[in-house]
């Protein structure tokens, strides 16, 4: 997850995520990385799949 400025704020998943075959879902407690309550705002998910050759940015908005 990053913020509007670029800056990483939150890690979902690293390394090989178990039983990602096909659809696979990742749910975020709005914790940033550091342990704090992200506030409500624009954020960015970017996923990057090596193994499908697959890489995309999805915007997210969070309710405060």
């Amino acid at each position: 997850m990053y913020d509007v400025r670029g800056r990483r704020i939150a890690t979902l998943a690293r390394g090989p995520v178990p039983d990602a075959v096909g659809e696979t879902s990742l749910a975020w407690n709005r914790r940033t990385d550091r342990g704090e309550r992200a506030p409500g705002g624009v954020y960015f998910v970017s996923v990057v799949a090596r193994s499908a050759h697959v890489e995309f940015v999805k915007r997210v908005v969070v309710l405060p």
